[in-house]
């Protein structure tokens, strides 16, 4: 099964037709005048069969935006095409960002109990949780993670369970000191009033619990 990984562009030697390069070097001398437009990407790039003295030969696929920017990335499989090498490694991208953000946001692994159908429902939870950040992700035509989506519905409900309980508080005072403070008012008026705000809370509070 081929697999595939974006490189640091460290001090790491590949050897090349005979000679030893870093991966600057290959890019410099060998790949960057080889680079071609890709269908279906706004990059160029451009393969090369390289090999490393512990692991023997692999393809090295060099990603370009046309400028000074480039990435290089590595694959077992010396054959496959860089467009197919690119989306393989895509996928394996998406893979690493959903367990980073999981961890990070949504606790995965974090959980404190020993039984097997606990973890499996946890980890279930997580999954769904973070499917539908993906879906809101969507429905907003947002791009990116989804981290600074969930830091932002997260404050929306922190704000939002603020204002219930501070409107408790409120509530509680104008029904106590009704007799003082609202005597013109008829009490009809005043608890309509009451059941106006209340109800204007309770619908702001199903559209933010329907987006999270």
């Amino acid at each position: 099964m081929a697999r595939s990984a974006a490189l640091k562009k460290g001090r790491v030697k590949y050897g090349y037709q005979g000679h030893s390069y870093t991966l600057k070097q290959l890019w410099q001398q060998v790949v960057r005048k080889k680079t071609s437009w890709m269908p279906d990407h706004d990059l160029k790039g451009a393969c090369i069969n390289v090999t490393l003295p512990k692991t023997g030969q692999v393809r090295l696929l060099f990603v370009s935006d046309g400028h000074k920017n480039w990435q290089p990335l590595l694959c077992t499989d010396l054959e496959m095409e860089p467009n197919h090498i690119l989306s393989y490694d895509a996928r394996r991208w998406a893979i690493e960002v959903f367990f980073k953000d999981a961890k990070q946001m949504l606790y995965l692994g974090k959980e404190q109990s020993n039984t097997f159908d606990a973890l499996v429902a946890c980890y279930s939870l997580v999954m769904i949780r973070y499917l539908l950040l993906v879906y809101i992700l969507g429905k907003r035509h947002l791009t990116g993670s989804v981290g600074p989506l969930f830091r932002q519905l997260s404050d929306d409900q922190s704000l939002l369970l603020l204002a219930q309980a501070l409107w408790a508080n409120v509530k509680e005072l104008i029904i106590r000191s009704s007799d003082i403070l609202c005597y013109k008012i008829e009490p009809d008026v005043l608890l309509h009033v009451i059941d106006v705000i209340e109800d204007t809370i309770i619908r702001h509070t199903c559209l933010t619990s329907a987006k999270l």
